[in-house]
């Protein structure tokens, strides 16, 4: 990778960092732009992190073996075939080092979650972007973008910042008829709030083709961000591959503690999940009154269209205390993301928003 590259990279990483707040404000704001659970954790958590805390001078086992045993019993299938991760930005890291060769091609939405381009940019490979269309990613626009240089796939299932979600019968096709040697990784961070009753059994098809890594992350619907734990499921033979390169304690003895908690608390699952589908039907009846266009959502945020620069519509969010995602670093410079928050959050956001719309 080029100087000039690298700046490019650093310059788009940067603005991650710019919105970060301090921490003795983060209370004075509603932070709706990063996809966190505003519900929190489970309230199993805080017990089981005292019990541990004293064990904070010794080394965690550098594989969590306790968590990915809990994890082979949750997706029934092999301890093996799960690795434990610093958070889904660690896994991606991995497989992009380990899997691309300078000059090796990656293909990946445009938009996407932006961490792809750059692991793939820092492994010297090849990032080729293929547009949405309507949305929604197209598995046969990728397909036909694939070459003899094409080592990985990157689909984030359902996608960010869309929410827009492909099928188990569309992704099975696509498996099916891609050459054997490309890795697809879907990442899967969104999976569990699939809205309208759809379900996607993406495990299975992972036994099925020895190609698919799965990603998963416990920052979204267990409300564990702050933690850094992320999984991957793949054939016994990928973990191993992936095991060799990862910093041995990558992850945090608190953290794995914590996500084996919430693993056993399928209570607040569900009221994480049953809190989205009630704020996402209040918010699209508004947006509707509004007469906002908005993209059904099938993750735990929602792009709609304010039909005015959205870094301005920011701002002015921001001037009410309340912080949203700008659209037009996705291609989208008149939609902001707003992620699902509490009946409080949601109100004050389309009184918010309300307000803005009239003073415009």
């Amino acid at each position: 990778m080029s100087i000039q590259e690298k700046e490019n990279l650093a310059r788009k990483n940067s603005h991650y960092v710019k919105r970060e707040i301090p921490e003795e404000k983060q209370g004075c704001y509603i932070q709706l732009d990063r996809n966190e659970n505003n519900l929190g954790f489970s309230n199993k958590v805080p017990a089981a992190l005292a019990v541990h805390s004293q064990n904070l001078a010794v080394y965690p086992d550098v594989f969590a073996t306790s968590l990915r045993n809990l994890l082979a019993q949750y997706h029934k299938i092999p301890s093996e075939k799960i690795l434990i991760g610093n958070g889904s930005f660690e896994l991606i890291s991995l497989i992009a080092q380990i899997y691309l060769s300078p000059e090796d091609e990656a293909i990946a939405p445009k938009p996407t979650f932006e961490w792809y381009k750059t692991s793939t940019l820092l492994s010297n490979g090849k990032m080729v972007e293929v547009p949405l269309t309507a949305h929604q990613i197209s598995l046969s626009a990728i397909a036909k973008n694939v070459t003899k240089k094409t080592k990985i796939i990157w689909i984030c299932n359902p996608n960010n910042p869309t929410g827009t979600l492909l099928s188990e019968n569309q992704l099975r096709h696509f498996l099916e008829n891609l050459p054997k040697e490309i890795l697809v990784v879907l990442d899967e961070a969104y999976i569990d709030f699939i809205q309208n009753g759809t379900t996607i059994d993406s495990v299975q098809p992972q036994k099925d083709y020895a190609n698919v890594i799965l990603l998963r992350t416990f920052s979204k619907v267990y409300g564990l961000a702050g933690l850094r734990i992320g999984y991957a499921i793949a054939s016994e033979k990928i973990i191993q591959e992936i095991s060799q390169y990862k910093i041995p304690p990558n992850t945090n003895r608190l953290g794995v503690v914590a996500a084996a908690a919430s693993l056993n608390d399928q209570l607040f699952y569900e009221k994480v999940l049953g809190n989205a589908k009630k704020q996402f039907a209040f918010l699209y009846k508004e947006f509707e009154e509004l007469e906002f266009e908005y993209i059904p959502s099938n993750a735990n945020f929602v792009m709609v269209n304010l039909k005015a620069d959205s870094e301005k519509i920011v701002e002015e969010f921001r001037k009410k205390n309340i912080l949203v995602r700008g659209g037009t670093e996705y291609g989208y410079p008149t939609w902001i993301r707003v992620t699902v928050g509490t009946d409080d959050e949601m109100h004050a956001f389309i009184e918010a928003l309300k307000e803005i719309v009239t003073e415009a």
